[in-house]
């Protein structure tokens, strides 16, 4: 009989606890929307402020897409690898995997630092208004 009336109650807890946490999400969201709903002018603003630009050219989308960061998630991916495995031996290899890594994203970085002002002038983009 206690077991029962423990479980009850533990069932009563949860319930409890997780009405107090729907209502903070909810108090939380009538909070957010009032916000919104206050800076509704600034919000406007801000949307015919962006729609005065006009959307980037191809050309400019490749000169971005070239000099963009190349590497970064690969190199973080190497460095990442543990020091060791979980039975405490080395991770294999772990050293040529970075070193490999960090060479092929310096070659990649020296090609598009050689290659951007040539793909510029392929592309005719200059002072010029194009």
């Amino acid at each position: 009989m206690q077991r029962r009336e423990a479980a009850i109650t533990d069932r009563i807890r949860n319930n409890m606890q997780m009405n107090a946490l729907q209502q903070g999400n909810t108090a939380t969201v009538r909070r957010r929307f009032a916000a919104m709903r206050r800076n509704r002018g600034k919000m406007l603003k801000r949307i015919n402020y962006l729609k005065e630009y006009k959307p980037l050219s191809l050309k400019e989308c490749l000169i971005i897409g070239w000099s963009g960061m190349r590497g970064i998630v690969s190199l973080a991916a190497a460095l990442s690898l543990p020091l060791l495995m979980a039975d405490g031996t080395e991770f294999p290899q772990r050293s040529i995997i970075i070193f490999l890594t960090v060479v092929t994203v310096i070659f990649m970085l020296v090609i598009q630092g050689v290659g951007l002002p040539l793909l510029i002038r392929w592309l005719k983009i200059g002072d010029n208004n194009d």
